[in-house]
């Protein structure tokens, strides 16, 4: 169990969208916040919280306070890590009463990362779907993901349990498809037809769904998602019914 005080603060590391909602959200919920990025020009800026009904206008931004990571770690009886896995090997070693929670879509890509620390245990894998029902998806296969998804549910988000790879399994059947599009360069073609007035309404929609991935995704998240390891045996499933129908 996490044994640190429960008036002690929640630790945010990375305070890039995902960071910034993560913070809100503990702000919201009463919790004092210890924060860090690696930019120093990048500060705490009041935004949606990962439950996007709660009202920011309540917010308590004095209960915030930039922090450097070693003193989130000395501090904190949770740390959200929101960055990127590969960064991971950045990170101080981990104190026996502190749990980092690495949010990661591909949460594969955080069990690669973990595989040299010593102090695995004491991290957990989640995954912030952000959507309506406020689901966060909590691995099984690391550390103490029970108080985690304790606080997960006190801060009034709605988690619930699953394994590495059932999650990216998942991922990879609803996530894969639109980075194989994207990389694929079907915006482009699209992107012609709608011009000449070729579209269908399905293909319309499909344009618009991409262009609007496109949007919402870096690079970076593109790249993480087509290294599902999940993802190829979806492609080859989705070949071979192609092949039986041939």
């Amino acid at each position: 169990m996490i044994d640190r005080l429960e008036n002690s603060p929640v630790g945010i590391i990375g305070l890039g969208n995902l960071g910034s909602s993560l913070a809100t959200q503990e702000l919201l919920s009463g919790n004092r916040v210890l924060a860090f990025d690696i930019d120093p020009s990048i500060s705490y800026l009041p935004s949606l919280a990962v439950d996007s009904e709660q009202n920011i206008a309540a917010l308590d931004e004095q209960a915030l306070s930039m922090a450097s990571t070693a003193d989130i770690l000395r501090a904190c009886g949770i740390v959200h890590w929101a960055v990127a896995s590969s960064h991971l090997v950045n990170l101080p070693p981990v104190p026996k009463d502190c749990t980092v929670v690495l949010h990661d879509s591909v949460m594969n890509n955080s069990s690669i990362a973990l595989k040299d620390r010593p102090e695995k245990g004491q991290f957990v894998i989640a995954h912030c779907l952000m959507n309506d029902v406020k689901r966060v998806l909590v691995s099984t296969d690391f550390g103490d993901y029970r108080s985690v998804s304790l606080h997960l549910s006190d801060i009034g988000l709605n988690p619930k349990n699953t394994t590495v790879g059932e999650h990216d399994n998942v991922m990879a059947r609803s996530q894969g498809v639109f980075a194989l599009l994207i990389e694929l360069g079907i915006r482009q073609e699209l992107d012609k037809d709608f011009a000449d007035g070729n579209l269908t309404p399905s293909a319309l929609e499909l344009r618009a769904a991409v262009v609007n991935r496109e949007a919402n995704w870096t690079k970076q998240t593109i790249d993480s998602i087509l290294g599902n390891p999940k993802l190829l045996p979806f492609v080859k499933e989705m070949a071979g019914l192609l092949q039986d129908m041939d």
